[in-house]
């Protein structure tokens, strides 16, 4: 039986994707998949004296066999499928999984950049006063730590550190006449020198991450430090110091230690749930802003993410804005 040239790079092809990605399925599966290949192959010979669309008639057969939803759902749901196919449409292979430090990673924004990193990342150690509603696994590790301490010790880091996000804040909306000096020095404890603390523990894992290609930081700011808003002097001013220390560390870091820093608008997390208690609340919120909604803790993860990853390895020192377009855009409605 005569072997086409198409018949043959398939074969070919097949069995370079078999070598490169480690197979999902079981042992079960793939009998069932060459049983169901011999009885398409006697289909196929007699389909070929007809016409002789071979490659054509095969590739069919297969698609139609792969989409039968009982197959499909069985290997569809397997987290070693779901990791390739996640490897193949992201183009990460498997040799750029990543070790990843997130402090404040159990709620808001910290949690969902947790979940979006958990498919590139080999370790996710997540520093935080809780678990709070992160899932904890052999690659998702929660240590307990609160960075309002005067000693913050950051136990069994990774030796190796390639990405590095402290989530942390504080949301302290008071007039000035309202504010007292306790308030100002929560919130830089908090924002700012528990940043501090954080970036000073993992510096020299960020360093031997950085060796072959640099490793990332990524802190938080906020829209308020660029676009002057009533009720947020204290807020602002950490946050303000904050850029100031991003900047500064990608400069002095550069090139081994990328360093960015996002600035968002008020988010729907737990941390601004008053903000969004009822429908009227969040309605109002939302006409504040260009696209005409809240921001969400996936929009700000997703950007975090992108920064943290090497397809953003010629970024550093910069204040990137998430925030619905609040802090460049006017628009009439």
């Amino acid at each position: 039986m005569t072997t086409t040239v198409w018949e043959f790079k398939i074969k070919a092809r097949r069995q370079e994707l078999i070598d490169f990605y480690p197979s999902p399925f079981s042992d079960a599966d793939l009998e069932t998949c060459e049983a169901s290949q011999t009885r398409w192959n006697k289909q196929t010979r007699k389909y070929r004296r007809r016409s002789g669309c071979v490659v054509a008639k095969s590739a069919i057969v297969q698609v139609n066999h792969l989409l039968r939803p009982r197959f499909f759902m069985s290997y569809l749901s397997r987290p070693a499928f779901l990791g390739v196919v996640l490897r193949v449409f992201a183009k990460v292979p498997k040799s750029m999984e990543e070790n990843f430090v997130i402090a404040g990673g159990s709620k808001g924004i910290g949690l969902e950049l947790v979940r979006q990193l958990e498919p590139f990342a080999n370790r996710i150690d997540v520093y935080a006063r809780s678990t709070g509603e992160l899932t904890v696994s052999d690659k998702i590790i929660h240590h307990c730590c609160d960075f309002t301490k005067d000693e913050v010790q950051l136990d069994d880091l990774p030796e190796t550190i390639h990405g590095a996000a402290y989530c942390p804040g504080s949301i302290n909306l008071r007039s000035f006449r309202g504010l007292k000096l306790q308030d100002f020095h929560r919130d830089f404890e908090i924002n700012l020198l528990g940043a501090v603390k954080f970036l000073q523990a993992c510096l020299s894992g960020l360093k031997k991450g950085g060796e072959a290609q640099p490793s990332s930081v990524v802190l938080f700011s906020t829209v308020a430090v660029g676009q002057g808003m009533p009720m947020h002097a204290s807020v602002a001013a950490a946050k303000g110091a904050v850029e100031g220390l991003s900047r500064s560390l990608a400069a002095e870091w550069a090139p081994q230690i990328r360093v960015n820093c996002l600035a968002p608008a008020l988010t729907e997390t737990p941390l601004a749930e008053r903000f969004f208690a009822t429908r009227e609340k969040r309605e109002t919120m939302a006409a504040n802003y260009p696209l005409a909604r809240t921001g969400q803790p996936a929009d700000v993860a997703a950007m975090a993410r992108f920064l943290l990853l090497p397809e953003s390895s010629w970024i550093s020192g910069q204040v990137i804005g998430v925030d619905g377009g609040l802090s460049s855009l006017r628009v009439q409605r």
